[in-house]
């Protein structure tokens, strides 16, 4: 998998070492994976920051898997994602919080915000 030098940077400037062993075992953990929830994976998303995404089905449901250095932030997403159960966000369908893993149900867009604020009408 190619993934964008600014994302590696990214990940060792913020993590050093922990970073750098992440990505350097980040093929295993893909694996793990799709071996462990059966799934199909595509390219990474482009733009990436602070965590690698990748959409995929899992059978015939697509999804998008979230990976990230294990942190406390990513446990605190779960648990948020968790308590929306899909309300105003994706759907968390699976997690592995050891991993730094969340798959997700994959989110169709639908009409830009910025197009249903023009439709708002001014005072």
């Amino acid at each position: 998998m190619n993934l964008p030098h600014a994302f590696q940077q990214t990940i060792l400037d913020l993590y050093t070492e922990e970073g750098r062993a992440w990505l350097t075992n980040l093929p295993h953990l893909l694996a793990d994976c799709t071996t462990r929830w059966g799934l199909v994976l595509d390219e990474p998303w482009p733009q990436l920051s602070y965590n690698l995404v990748i959409l995929g089905r899992m059978g015939e449901q697509a999804i998008m898997l979230k990976l990230g250095v294990p942190s406390p932030a990513l446990v605190r997403e779960q648990a948020a994602l968790v308590a929306y159960n899909g309300r105003a966000s994706a759907r968390l369908l699976a997690a592995e919080p050891a991993w730094g893993a969340l798959l997700l149900e994959r989110l169709q867009p639908g009409t830009p915000l910025s197009q249903l604020a023009r439709a708002i009408p001014r005072r």
